[in-house]
């Protein structure tokens, strides 16, 4: 299919404004998986000025795909999977790694903020210096660099974990942009 509808469809009846369950439940009947129907779909269904629902129909694919990897015994394709749910919401809801964003930043600033460091550096909340860890090419500040934190092992290694985490982060934005480069593109030749 390139578009919804058919022969007889009445006037101005539009498929595309089914409910989302209904496409996932039609998607469901096939009882071997691939993830084509599912893209060919959110294509159509965004073709259509869906996109809300595309993206919708996008996640339940990939949630269908992880009960798979689970289901023959690929453990490690499933624990991928989840991670990627976890962290980045299969890449369609991506607004997960947000809310994963500023819980780290929220928790490294409280940790940092009941630090003798913080107190001897004047900083009573620890916002910018738990920001700096997590964003390693930015410098938000640079004294935040020569902070070594001596008084807790934990919030040391937390902050180590931070850094990992936003070269990570990194990583990943650069391959969501990758992604949309044709986009960037565009955005850039407007600015010329």
């Amino acid at each position: 299919y390139e578009r919804l509808g058919g022969f007889q469809v009445e006037p101005g009846y539009e498929m595309s404004e089914r409910a989302v369950g209904t496409w996932i439940n039609w998607l469901k009947r096939d009882t071997s998986f691939t993830p084509q129907p599912y893209e060919q779909l959110a294509k159509v269904l965004r073709e259509s000025g869906q996109s809300g629902k595309a993206a919708d129909i996008l996640f339940a694919g990939k949630h269908r795909e992880s009960g798979e990897f689970l289901a023959k015994g690929n453990w490690g394709a499933w624990a991928l999977s989840v991670v990627n749910f976890a962290v980045f919401g299969y890449g369609v809801r991506i607004y997960t790694g947000f809310v994963w964003f500023v819980m780290i930043v929220l928790l490294g600033a409280i940790l940092f903020s009941r630090t003798p460091e913080a107190k001897k550096e004047n900083m009573p909340y620890g916002i910018i210096y738990s920001l700096d860890m997590l964003l390693p090419v930015i410098s938000l500040r640079e004294a935040n660099k020569d902070i070594y934190i001596e008084s807790s092992n934990f919030v040391r290694y937390y902050f180590y974990i931070t850094k990992i985490l936003g070269y990570l982060l990194v990583y990943v934005v650069f391959k969501v942009l990758e992604k949309h480069i044709e986009i960037i593109a565009g955005l850039s030749g407007l600015t010329q």
